[in-house]
């Protein structure tokens, strides 16, 4: 029984590497990657198995680190995302997954998936018929496919997969998306040639090969800087049984080759084992991935392994390896997400947006903020709010995502959705550009002045009665008396306040905020 088990699941937990799909993607970030295959499974005599799990692998740190992003029963109906075939968005957080499925008709088809939380929720995007690869440009939210609806046609979409137009009929070919839209890659190593085109395959380039430098199953893959091109492939080495890896590199758009990685020969027909490559997104760096399946005893089984030769300098420096040993009992990692995200339209043509930190023990690193999916700013965030300005007209939805110190990720976000309509007036016209939240608290409000000074707050109840008590527990800067008389709760434009009614009763308040021009008054419910 133990020796069918790798013959039997080696589609699912094998690094698999072919010219229309890998289940490795580099991800957004230098020294990110990604790897979707089994993870861990057990089994009895009948049926050969009992378990068998399949998970996302997320490699940060230049493989030194590992999390399990997501993970599926690998006997779960066609609805379930299952993590095989990987690609990466440009966008930071942002997966797909194509999965291949046959139904009761007699047809294979490819169903895929989006995720926008660096792989741990996906949503269903599209079913096509047929095994339809997908290909990542180097461009947010720029996805190309080729197949479905009974054509070979090549399809885009840069809506991140959500709709596909057909761009042309019968490509000749696509492997390896490049550093410009429609710049592609491809490899055949029966005629030892690699083909480059800047059309979408309307016209291209053939280049030959030197044989020492493609083999069989090899595959092409974009360096870090515009020219650059590696090419991994398979040889057989001169002992039968055995195999050797090698990895090469061009400078001069694949006109000229030379070996950065050549592996010691291994026995390739004995217990379940790969080796892939994968280039970063830093010029210079690349890893090599080694998948080994480990059998298991009590409970009878196996699980994975992976060992990352992490190399620099185009292959002259290998900086370290590093092992994961992914046993059964192997954490997923979880931490608090987002779920109060709102968005209010100020002054007609900006979205101004506010949440409370999660509640969570781990330290709080900052926040990623996305408008239509595409990332708003590189930086994390800090603050808990964000002033999206001069926007056209139009329908927005935000999501954020929670980093914390020690790199885990939340998941995303409650999406806020806003429509902008622009020309009503002015930001500083619409309520004096003030935004007073959370609304309902249960005992903290942030008072947040955008373009004039504020001389001080006061709190009343539905009676007209002033109610005394509030604590500035925190500003962005100090007293200012020279604009609100040496008031505790004045501040300058552009900056906050962070007040406690916590000792008021439930209900309705009105705060009245006294700025250089005008009064202010904000209704805020105390639960």
């Amino acid at each position: 029984m133990k020796q069918l088990l790798p013959f039997l699941i080696a589609i699912s937990f094998a690094v698999s590497v072919t010219a229309q799909d890998r289940n490795i993607a580099r991800g957004a970030a230098p020294g990110e990657f990604y790897i979707g295959c089994g993870w861990y499974g057990t089994f009895v005599v009948n049926p050969f198995y009992d378990t068998l799990r399949l998970a996302l692998f997320r490699f940060t740190e230049n493989g030194k680190k590992l999390t399990i992003q997501y993970d599926s029963d690998y006997f779960a109906d066609n609805s379930v995302m299952q993590p095989s075939k990987i690609n990466a968005d440009a966008t930071p957080g942002v997966l797909y997954c194509r999965n291949y499925y046959g139904k009761s008709d007699g047809y294979l088809y490819s169903a895929l998936y989006a995720s926008f939380d660096y792989g741990k929720n996906w949503t269903f995007r599209e079913e096509v018929s047929g095994q339809c690869p997908y290909y990542l440009a180097n461009f947010e939210g720029l996805i190309y496919r080729i197949g479905g609806l009974a054509e070979y046609n090549f399809f885009v979409s840069d809506d991140y997969g959500e709709n596909f137009i057909k761009l042309y009929d019968t490509p000749k070919f696509i492997m390896e998306p490049y550093f410009e839209k429609c710049e592609f890659f491809a490899i055949a190593y029966t005629t030892k040639s690699l083909y480059h085109t800047n059309d979408c395959s309307g016209t291209q380039n053939i280049i030959p090969i030197d044989e020492e430098f493609v083999s069989y199953s090899a595959d092409v893959f974009r360096g870090g800087l515009p020219g650059e091109v590696y090419i991994s492939s398979t040889f057989n080495d001169t002992v039968p049984g055995y195999r050797i890896f090698k990895v090469s590199f061009s400078a001069d758009t694949g006109h000229t080759f030379r070996h950065v990685y050549v592996s010691d020969p291994y026995y390739y027909q004995g217990p379940q084992y790969s080796i892939s490559f994968m280039s970063d997104r830093e010029p210079g760096v690349f890893y090599i991935i080694k998948f080994y399946e480990i059998q298991d005893t009590n409970p009878d089984g196996h699980h994975t392994k992976f060992c990352i030769d992490y190399y620099r300098d185009y292959g002259e420096t290998l900086v370290d390896t590093y092992c994961h040993d992914l046993t059964k009992d192997y954490p997923i990692e979880t931490c608090q997400t987002t779920t109060d995200l709102s968005a209010e339209v100020l002054g007609g043509n900006s979205v101004f947006l506010t949440w409370t930190k999660p509640d969570d023990e781990l330290p709080v690193a900052g926040y990623r903020l996305y408008r239509n999916h595409h990332l708003l700013t590189k930086e994390l965030l800090t603050d808990t709010f964000y002033l999206d300005e001069n926007l056209p007209a139009g329908d927005y939805k935000y999501h954020l995502l929670t980093h914390y110190e020690g790199g885990c990720i939340s998941e995303i976000s409650n999406t806020a959705t806003v429509t902008v309509v622009v020309g009503i007036t002015d930001i500083g016209g619409m309520k004096g550009g003030i935004v007073v939240y959370p609304n309902p608290t249960t005992g903290m409000i942030n008072v947040q002045c955008l373009m004039i000074n504020v001389q001080n707050i006061e709190i009343f109840d539905l009676m007209g009665r002033k109610h005394e008590g509030a604590k500035a527990e925190s500003r962005k800067t100090s007293p200012n008396p020279s604009k609100g008389g040496g008031s505790p709760f004045s501040f300058g434009e552009g900056q906050g306040m962070r007040l406690n009614i916590s000792h008021l009763p439930q209900g309705m308040y009105f705060v009245r905020i006294t700025t250089e021009d005008n009064v202010v008054v904000r209704k805020v419910v105390k639960k």
